[in-house]
């Protein structure tokens, strides 16, 4: 999902923080589960066509933090009883992580 861009440290150079990914990677099924996430910078190359090849657009992925967030209590049953338990899941981790989200 994308994010406002956010400024952060990789190998002591800054980078610039553009996407954010949330996987849950583990779930009791009863009052707690880990959510996996990445922070990405996502950009495209354009290769222009030429006389034999259209033209070509290549994502590149340059994968910045990875961490995990553990929700229990209230917010777990929140998130369980959510019509759209994806976005709920995003928006909270959202706010853990003081991102902000850009819905497309």
């Amino acid at each position: 999902m994308k994010i406002q861009p956010i400024i952060t440290w990789q190998n002591g150079e800054q980078k610039e923080a553009n996407n954010f990914v949330l996987s849950s990677t583990a779930d009791n099924f009863l009052n707690a589960a880990t959510f996996s996430y990445q922070l990405q910078n996502v950009s495209e190359t354009i290769i222009p066509a030429n006389e034999t090849e259209p033209e070509q657009i290549i994502i590149n992925t340059d994968i910045l933090i990875v961490g995990y967030l553990s929700i229990t209590g209230q917010d777990y049953i929140e998130w369980d009883l959510s019509n759209n338990a994806n976005q709920w899941a995003y928006d909270w981790a959202a706010v853990q992580l003081n991102l902000v989200l850009i819905q497309e």
